[in-house]
């Protein structure tokens, strides 16, 4: 058994992509996935509630809520 597990908070605004990641992490078990979020604001909101040892997030979120992604263009 691992002595530490690392809790990971996943965001992505592709439902596939978030499925895979998902799944990847699950067949790791020194990993536990805490959140799942479709965007930035979701994914701030769930790390208030439960904070992370990583965040795993898509660069540029271009669906939905995109006021708290990676890129902010001009």
């Amino acid at each position: 058994m691992y002595e530490r597990i690392i809790r990971v908070a996943l965001a992505d605004d592709h439902p596939l992509v978030m499925f895979a990641l998902r799944d990847c992490m699950q067949r790791m078990p020194e990993f536990q996935v805490t959140s799942r979020c479709g965007n930035g604001t979701e994914l701030l909101a769930a790390l208030d509630r439960e904070p992370a040892g990583i965040a795993i997030t898509d660069f540029c979120m271009g669906r939905g809520d995109v006021s708290s992604d990676g890129f902010k263009p001009a």
